[in-house]
C-alpha cells in the first residue's frame, strides 16, 4: 500500500478563545482520506479546549494524493495529532501531520 501524500490545504489556526487562555496540549483527530484525496468523516478522539472545530475545519479543507493498493486508489483512515503551542502556531507531527493509518471499513467492502 502507498500512503496518501499531502498536496495542499491549511494548517489549524488557534482560535481567539484558545489564545486568550494559552491553551496547549495534544489532540487526536481521526479522519478518512478518500479515493479522491478528500478528508472526510473526522471525529475528535482527544480534545483540546476551544480547538476541536479549528482542527476539523482545517483537516477537511486539505487535499492528498490518495492511498493506493495494487495501483488502485483506496479509502484509508488516518489519525492526526495536531499540537498547538503557546506561540499560537499549531505544529503538526510528521509530514502534513499524518501519524498512523489503517484501511477504513469502506475499503474492505
Amino acid at each position: 500500500m502507498r500512503d496518501p501524500v499531502f498536496v495542499s490545504g491549511p494548517f489549524p489556526q488557534y482560535t481567539a478563545a484558545a489564545l486568550c487562555r494559552e491553551i496547549q496540549g495534544r489532540a487526536e483527530v481521526r479522519c478518512v482520506v478518500t479515493e479522491a484525496g478528500l478528508v472526510v468523516d473526522c471525529c475528535v478522539v482527544r480534545s483540546i479546549p476551544f480547538m476541536d472545530g479549528a482542527f476539523i475545519d482545517a483537516l477537511q479543507k486539505r487535499r492528498y494524493t490518495p492511498a493506493t493498493l495494487d495501483g488502485q486508489p483506496i479509502r484509508v483512515e488516518y489519525t492526526f495529532l495536531p499540537h498547538p503551542t503557546a506561540t499560537g502556531i499549531s505544529t503538526l507531527d510528521g509530514p502534513a501531520f499524518l501519524v498512523g493509518r489503517c484501511p477504513s471499513a469502506a475499503a474492505s467492502s
